[in-house]
């Protein structure tokens, strides 16, 4: 915004508005009715009637333009220093989240990006890069659905393990019952023939019994 102090600047790229510099180092300053104040080149990107700093409607026809002296303003014919570098910076931050998107990379690699836009997204004003903050949010759930899958996964893999190994518990206790079941056959047997030695061998006594007291 402008002040009575000689220190305003561009609300967008913040070069500063004060100084006394040559005739040939001026620009237009924007100045809306909200107060915000954009230089030469950023007010180019206004492409709509709200202001890109605190998204006040305001009247185009009700702008003021005002001529800047400063020894480092955005000047059109030379704009490298801010504008250049940072969107440079913000098309390869995006090109490096459009890789990760088609031809994913490793884990770490993921976090280091993002957390590289939103720090680079935070010393940026008002709504610019709004694509790359969506993309930056959209790798975000994504990494998070990502991890959420590679967990599912992980779950299901070991439950199939828990299964095999219940599976394979089973069929051994079933084996162990099957051989359970032939010895107590065996066993009941050799108590039935054991039984029937015993009637035998008790109807012998009676009959020597009985010949005796005949």
């Amino acid at each position: 915004m402008l002040d009575y102090f000689g220190t305003s600047s561009c609300d967008v790229c913040f070069r500063s508005f004060s100084g006394v510099a040559a005739p040939e180092v001026s620009s237009t300053v924007l100045v809306l009715s909200c107060g915000h104040t954009f230089c030469e080149i950023c007010s180019d990107t206004i492409s709509s009637a709200l202001c890109p700093v605190c998204q006040t409607t305001f009247d185009p026809d009700s702008t003021q333009e005002l001529v800047a002296h400063h020894p480092d303003g955005c000047l059109k014919p030379a704009p490298g220093q801010w504008m250049l570098t940072t969107m440079q910076q913000a098309a390869r931050l995006e090109d490096a989240l459009e890789t990760i998107s088609q031809h994913g990379c490793a884990e770490a690699q993921v976090y280091s990006i993002i957390h590289e836009c939103f720090s680079f997204l935070r010393e940026q004003p008002g709504l610019l890069f709004r694509d790359l903050q969506t993309s930056a949010r959209l790798m975000v759930h994504l990494v998070k659905h990502q991890k959420a899958a590679q967990e599912r996964i992980i779950t299901e893999r070991n439950l199939k393990n828990k299964i095999r190994q219940l599976s394979g518990e089973k069929a051994e206790l079933r084996k162990r019952l099957a051989e359970v079941e032939v010895e107590k056959e065996a066993e009941i047997a050799i108590a039935l023939a054991s039984d029937a030695d015993l009637k035998e061998y008790s109807l012998n006594l009676r009959q020597q019994y009985n010949l005796l007291h005949q």
